[in-house]
């Protein structure tokens, strides 16, 4: 009895590329993860020059009281002066974060058409599209990506931050009994905001400035207050972080009370308004990890030539999914 064994013969992409380089190419990851390792290594750059100057060591605060408006009144004083070349090293880093998704977009386009080379037309039209407004992406993003395969022009899609509070692409908050979303998810988020910032780079110096309202990371105070406030603008020398104000009799504070865990004071990117106070080296680090974990979920298409992996697993990654930063000025 004889068997008939169907074989595929077709040469992969991969074996095109080597067979006849003149005409074809191997997608790759090299470049997106090459501009990737450059910005981790800005982002290091600038956690060597901001990080001791962060440190609670660095600076004295000063409690002051204000007996007619029953508030205690908080000032740091030893805050070092910001320097412009910060600004230069966040630019790079983000930039290249933003080099980073595009060259992605490019390979996926060379996936997408089988391994041949692309014209010069056709790689200038690749970009990675990131849009707030779903008519502008339809207008003007989905052509940057119309060189790949469905697949991947779908998962590109969903990752747009018009797409953020999406709960059938991103799931619904966990712990919360009825499935709603009140904050967007943060990747789309953190896209958004590493391709503002990278606009407003071209044009002018991304300026880091000393800030005080981390707001995610005070304890609870020592004593109950009526009311609070946090700075937010930037900080000189000797300026006011914060109040706390009480009805009737201020309590005491305790004299060893670590004023630095309710008024950290960190370098910042931008204008007083933007990020809520994240420290540019919290707000850059989990861009590098936005970046990595976009990257992966394209991996499989390298790797097998397969899928991309669903978007919701961007949740897993160990970052906090719903925060918003708001936008840049």
């Amino acid at each position: 009895m004889l068997y008939a064994f169907q074989v595929d013969l077709r040469p992969t992409i991969y074996g095109l590329a080597e067979l006849d380089p003149e005409h074809f190419q191997a997608p790759s990851l090299e470049s997106p993860e090459g501009k990737l390792r450059r910005a981790e290594e800005h982002l290091q750059d600038l956690r060597d020059e901001i990080a001791p100057l962060e440190s609670p060591d660095a600076h004295a605060f000063v409690i002051r009281h204000d007996a007619d408006a029953r508030q205690y009144i908080f000032e740091v004083s030893g805050v070092a002066e910001a320097k412009p070349e910060w600004g230069y090293i966040v630019g790079d880093c983000i930039h290249n974060l933003r080099s980073s998704l595009d060259h992605l977009i490019l390979q996926l386009a060379i996936l997408g058409q089988g391994g041949r080379h692309l014209t010069d037309r056709e790689i200038r039209s690749c970009e990675f599209p990131i849009y707030s407004d779903p008519d502008e992406f339809k207008k003007r993003g989905e052509g940057r990506v119309r060189l790949l395969r469905p697949g991947e022009r779908a998962r590109i899609a969903e990752l747009q931050p018009f797409h953020a509070s999406d709960i059938s692409i991103w799931g619904p908050e966990p712990g919360i009994a009825v499935p709603t979303r009140a904050f967007p998810a943060f990747i789309p988020t953190l896209l958004r905001s590493i391709n503002d910032l990278d606009i407003a780079d071209k044009h002018r110096r991304v300026n880091a400035t000393w800030r005080s309202a981390n707001w995610y990371a005070h304890p609870e105070p020592p004593e109950p207050f009526r009311e609070s406030s946090i700075y937010a603008g930037v900080l000189k020398d000797n300026a006011e972080v914060g109040r706390w104000g009480y009805e009737g009799a201020k309590p005491e504070l305790p004299p060893d009370m670590d004023v630095q865990s309710y008024f950290p004071i960190s370098v910042a990117i931008g204008e007083a308004a933007t990020h809520h106070g994240y420290g540019a080296l919290d707000f850059l680090g989990w861009s590098v990890e936005a970046v990595q974990g976009v990257i992966d979920l394209f991996r499989p298409c390298f790797e097998t030539t397969g899928p991309a992996k669903p978007v919701r697993d961007l949740t897993g990654i160990g970052l906090w999914t719903w925060l918003d930063f708001g936008s840049i000025d």
